[in-house]
């Protein structure tokens, strides 16, 4: 019940997110979806938590080929959901990129690694990305060496 009303309550900050967005700085929305092959790295501990770097790479709508990195998320290792979040950089194969942030849970899988959702927001960006900005969700799983993630949701360009 407490895993229904924090996934609710993350939808509903979400999409709220989305409408500010339009509301406060107007532009045209365009679908955007990205799927990733992620590589996690152990990048520290602290107590109760662990820090991961994750490049990944793949391929999403506006951005072809491209490739995805976390910068030190944190993960909470305390009862599930594991709550997640960390800054991001999607860069496509021209060297133009995309900057945000994610936010959301884990949740273990029985047979080891595991399943993340959440929302994500993009903030900026350079080259043909400058002034863009978005928001949306995330969902994945991880393993013990490899995992994907997936966004899909809206860009907004000036």
């Amino acid at each position: 019940l407490v895993l229904v009303g924090l996934t609710l309550l993350l939808v509903l900050a979400v999409f709220g997110s989305q409408a500010l967005a339009r509301g406060n700085r107007g532009g045209s929305a365009v679908p955007f979806e990205a799927t990733y092959t992620t590589y996690p790295e152990f990048a520290g501990a602290g107590d109760g938590y662990i820090l991961l770097d994750i490049p990944g790479e793949g391929e999403g709508t506006h951005v072809g080929k491209s490739t995805w990195f976390a910068d030190g998320m944190r993960v909470d290792l305390v009862d599930p959901p594991q709550p997640q979040v960390s800054i991001m950089v999607i860069t496509a194969s021209n060297g133009d990129e995309l900057f945000g942030h994610f936010f959301g849970f884990g949740w273990p899988k029985s047979a080891g690694g595991n399943y993340y959702w959440g929302g994500y927001d993009i903030t900026g960006g350079t080259g043909r990305f400058e002034g863009a900005y978005g928001s949306g969700l995330y969902h994945g799983t991880c393993g013990e060496v490899a995992g994907t993630v997936t966004f899909e949701g809206n860009l907004f360009y000036p």
